[in-house]
């Protein structure tokens, strides 16, 4: 048991998975403050099994806090915890371009988490 998370990209009936973590503790902190913002949910901890809809502003939003190692430091008994060292911040990356890609071509993205 714990977290498992994924980037999807859907359009029409087609889907792609575009990312897939375990236990990435600090990105499922960033994305539950999201899904506060986006009003999926009262409070952070009942962010599990919701599908959210990602813009490209949220792409490029997560992106920069990426970069600039400002995910928020999370945990939760399900959610181990996050490394943020190099190796999983450029996979980080690479799933986040890679949803860009798909956005600009009128794929909805789409995260979700199950724990």
């Amino acid at each position: 048991m714990g977290l498992d998370q994924y980037l999807i990209a859907k359009k029409g009936e087609e889907v792609e998975q575009i990312g897939l973590w375990r236990k990435h503790a600090n990105l499922q902190g960033w994305m539950e403050k999201l899904a506060v913002k986006k009003d999926l949910v009262k409070k952070p901890g009942d962010f599990n099994c919701i599908d959210m809809y990602l813009t490209r502003d949220d792409l490029v939003d997560l992106e920069q806090d990426i970069e600039n190692n400002n995910l928020p430091e999370t945990r939760g008994f399900f959610f181990g915890e996050s490394y943020d060292d190099d190796e999983e911040k450029e996979q980080d990356l690479l799933y986040i371009d890679n949803a860009k890609q798909y956005s600009d071509m009128n794929w909805n993205i789409i995260y979700r988490c199950w724990w």
